[in-house]
This record gives C-alpha cells, structure tokens and sequence, in this order.
C-alpha cells in the first residue's frame, strides 16, 4: 500500500488495522479515491455510512469456520453465497453471473489455496452484529471456497481460520 493511500485511509478510518485497510480498503481508494458515504463506496460498507465504520472495534482472530458458516451467518450472508454458488457453478443467470464474469475462476483459485495450504489467502472480513449474527464484508469469494471445501472432502478444510471481525455497540 503506497503512502498515499495509507495517509487516506488512516484519515477516513483511523480505527482500522494498516492489514485490515490494505486488504479489504486499499485496492478501492485507489480505483475510487477517498471512501464516502455515496455510491459505490456505500456498497462497499455493506450500506453503512463512514461514521458507523469509525466505531467498529477490530481483531484478527482465529475462529471455527464450520460453527460460524453453519449457525452464524445473517440471512443475507447465506443468501449472496448461495446465490454465488448457483450463478457461478449452476449456470443460474443472477447479478453475480452477470456482473462478475470472473467470480467462478475466483472461487476455484481460493479453493485451489485451500487445499493446498489449509487457509485463507488472506482473512474475510466479518462484521459480527451485537446479536451475535455475522456479515461478510469482504471474502465472499473465500467464504464460498470455503463451504465448498466442506462440502466435497470436510477433512480438507481446516475449520480455524484467521477473518477480521468488527464488532461494534448497538
């Protein structure tokens, strides 16, 4: 991450990790420059306005993938999956065939990793709600690779993986 865009997003999220804001911000300031609370940049944090990411607290942790995807996922979180999953490997023309071209070839490389190194490339992002509930933010593609790991061989997926998880008071 250049300085540039370090100086901007310690600016705009002087709570977020420099890990956490090159991996999942970084890329994004420097297609759309500095993060708002309009248009895509909306998109980006999942609808939520700049002031409500400043009050998120952030951890690197290890958790048991198998017991958040199973039981802790919002509904919209297992919605983008499986709608994922039937646009990319089940010829279903929905929003994530149609405007993500490359999300198959995506997921099958963060397979691919999986296999081989038994982690993520790089940790999701989660936004874990004070209900408990929890929202992928960014990871999508790792998330679904994930569910897919399980599902063909569950010894081949390592269920403690590293995500960033944001937490925040209601």
């Amino acid at each position: 991450m250049s300085d540039t865009i370090r100086a901007i997003t310690r600016s705009v999220f002087p709570n977020f990790p420099d890990e956490l804001a090159e991996e999942w911000l970084a890329p994004f300031v420097t297609e759309l420059g500095e993060p708002n609370s309009d248009g895509r940049w909306l998109n980006i944090l999942g609808g939520r306005p700049l002031d409500f990411w400043r009050g998120v607290a952030w951890y690197k942790e290890c958790v048991d993938l198998i017991t958040l995807v199973g039981s802790a996922l919002t509904q919209e979180s297992n919605r983008t999956l499986a709608e994922m999953e039937m646009g990319y490997f089940n010829g279903v023309s929905n929003p994530y065939s149609q405007y993500m071209p490359n999300g198959r070839e995506t997921t099958l490389q963060a397979l691919e990793y999986l296999r081989t190194h038994q982690v993520f490339h790089s940790p999701p992002v989660l936004l874990c709600h004070p209900s408990g509930t929890i929202d992928i933010m960014d990871g999508n593609h790792r998330m679904l690779a994930y569910v897919l790991a399980v599902r063909e061989n569950p010894p081949s997926a390592n269920s403690a993986q590293f995500v960033w998880i944001g937490r925040y008071d209601s």
